[in-house]
């Protein structure tokens, strides 16, 4: 869900910010593993509210807003034939309500949140699930993602990997293709 909202890395730039304006002793690694939990199915939304209380996951939720470009590119593509799928480290519950609050599933066919198969991106048991499911053959498939790291397995498996750089990130790893806009990929598509 970072490719398709303008929020990036969530955990970083939005909710724990946010923790600190609700609790200014908070602590970064509580709520990072807290996240991680909730996004594997670990814990619990109510666990999970122990750590970021539920007015405080609320208000995150609710800052939410989709990259018009990626969202129009992705209407595009639609259009020209692509099916389209989510494949996403989110717990159940926040992308339930963010498919259901921006009605992705008229766009995509097909959304894997991590939090509803307890595995979480770069595994590749979730790439696969998302294969399996999707019926498609990886050499068929492109991964855009805005994490390396995730595409690194993702070409392991024979996927087409595109990076969406929205952050500088270190790494060895060099995708197919890289974009900076969403408008990219109709060059690349």
């Amino acid at each position: 869900m970072g490719t398709l909202f303008s929020e990036g890395h969530v955990v970083k730039n939005r909710l724990y910010p946010l923790m600190l304006k609700h609790n200014p002793k908070s602590d970064y690694s509580a709520i990072k593993k807290a996240y991680v939990d909730y996004s594997l199915g670990k814990i619990s939304q109510k666990e999970f509210w122990n750590c970021v209380p539920q007015d405080i996951e609320k208000k995150f939720l609710n800052m939410f807003r989709p990259d018009k470009s990626m969202m129009n590119t992705a209407h595009w593509l639609k259009q020209k034939g692509y099916a389209l799928g989510i494949l996403s480290n989110m717990p159940k519950e926040w992308g339930e309500y963010l498919i259901k609050k921006f009605k992705l599933n008229k766009m995509f066919f097909l959304i894997i949140l991590s939090g509803e198969y307890g595995t979480r991106k770069p595994d590749e048991m979730l790439y696969t699930i998302f294969l399996e499911r999707s019926k498609a053959k990886a050499g068929n498939c492109y991964l855009i993602d805005d994490s390396l790291g995730n595409l690194k397995e993702a070409r392991f498996l024979l996927m087409k990997t595109i990076w969406c750089a929205k952050e500088k990130q270190e790494t060895w790893f060099i995708p197919d293709y890289k974009i900076t806009k969403a408008s990219e990929l109709k060059r690349i598509l």
